[in-house]
């Protein structure tokens, strides 16, 4: 016989819709984003880039160009650094 847990019931809500430009280059896509608490930034892998947006104000505040095809970002506080996937 098998039991399993009930879930919780989990409400989730738009509160808000962010517009990207189209990143540089043909391919298009997003994969994972990435919110530092620490820093209150939100990473968003963008095709050839990686968008970093206040958490606060949902304001675009800098790029990470250059990349190919970006996959995921995380941020180590404790080393200083940053690391993104692409490939």
């Amino acid at each position: 016989m098998s039991q399993q847990a009930s879930q919780p019931a989990v409400n989730y809500k738009l509160i808000k819709t962010i517009s990207l430009p189209p990143a540089a280059g043909t391919r298009e896509s997003f994969d994972y984003l990435y919110f530092d608490p620490d820093a209150r930034r939100v990473y968003v892998t963008h095709g050839t880039e990686v968008v970093v947006l206040n958490a606060d104000t949902y304001a675009v505040i800098g790029k990470i160009t250059g990349l190919q095809v970006t996959h995921a970002v995380i941020t180590l506080k404790e080393f200083g650094k940053g690391y993104i996937t692409d490939g």
